[in-house]
């Protein structure tokens, strides 16, 4: 059948509605999870056949590695903890966040013993409390699972409220993420440095206000770039002497730097392409200048 996703099964009903003959009359609903364990069900095994008896070897070889494995890692761990640790699984969707809900169920330092004796690196901090905010964040979404994929009393009125209620607590988690963001400091350098790369420029920005404030930052910047200063033409004393007035006709230099502020709203609105940097010498100087600093194995001179 291929891969094990929603369009396979429906695939799949369509196929047996049609092979025995149901019309709409005789089918009033067809409800899944669109589960792995759905789709094998239509699915058959056939016996694999003529394995050699070196490959089954080699396989009941393995197998004994990886249990005399498992056994020591499960000796250990119940030296540290009363709790075993629980193996992920394809068809089990809730078993990734489960098992690592299980690890960090346990303390920090007992994490740290089980890895020094099992021989593995030791987790730190920063990835102890990555797993953390990870089970935390995903915990609803773990929860909605397991009420739809009830087996007991799963009732199709349960969707619509698990699905609101859901979305309501994802909202509530990135309502949280963007009040502990709100505070942090806008850095200049971090600031150009985006609006500077054409991909985002001020795309990803949403307040009128700040937006402006770094088209500000990127305008002042460019303004006082070493050669955005306009330049000042040597005059020699025999071109002193031979002072013309300006001409009619020579009033308007096609040559003439165009302002600063024309030059960013024309960066602002060309390609968000990197070739588009090219029509802008000066921003793309800017660009690298804050995208692509000099690395601390660089010698300065």
């Amino acid at each position: 059948m291929g891969r094990h996703t929603y369009d396979a099964i429906a695939t799949e009903l369509e196929d047996i509605i049609s092979q025995y003959g149901l019309t709409n009359n005789k089918v009033t609903a067809c409800v899944t999870d669109n589960g792995s364990n759905f789709v094998k069900a239509f699915k058959e095994y056939q016996q694999q056949v003529n394995i050699e008896s070196d490959e089954e070897e080699e396989v009941e070889d393995d197998g004994e590695v990886s249990f005399t494995d498992l056994n020591i890692a499960s000796e250990c761990l119940e030296e540290v903890s009363d709790k075993k640790l629980i193996v992920p699984t394809v068809t089990w969707w809730n078993s990734f966040h489960d098992a690592y809900a299980r690890i960090i169920e346990m303390p920090l330092a007992n994490i740290k013993n089980l890895c020094t004796q099992l021989q593995i690196k030791c987790m730190n901090d920063r990835e102890y409390q990555f797993l953390k905010e990870y089970c935390s964040i995903m915990k609803p979404f773990t929860v909605a699972l397991d009420i739809l994929q009830g087996e007991d009393t799963c009732f199709y009125g349960k969707l619509q409220p698990t699905l609101e209620v859901l979305m309501a607590k994802t909202l509530a988690v990135k309502h949280g993420l963007s009040q502990m963001t709100a505070g942090l400091p806008d850095i200049i350098d971090v600031l150009l440095a985006a609006v500077s790369l054409p991909k985002f420029k001020l795309r990803w920005v949403r307040e009128e206000a700040r937006r402006d404030h770094i088209k500000l930052l990127l305008t002042t910047e460019r303004a006082c770039s070493p050669d955005a200063r306009s330049s000042t033409r040597s005059c020699s004393s025999e071109d002193d002497f031979f002072s013309f007035d300006i001409q009619p006709d020579a009033t308007t230099d096609s040559n003439a730097p165009i302002s600063v502020e024309i030059e960013v709203m024309d960066y602002l609105k060309s390609a968000p392409t990197m070739e588009s940097l090219h029509q802008f010498p000066r921003i793309k100087k800017i660009a690298l200048r804050y995208n692509a600093p000099t690395p601390s194995s660089e010698t300065v001179l």
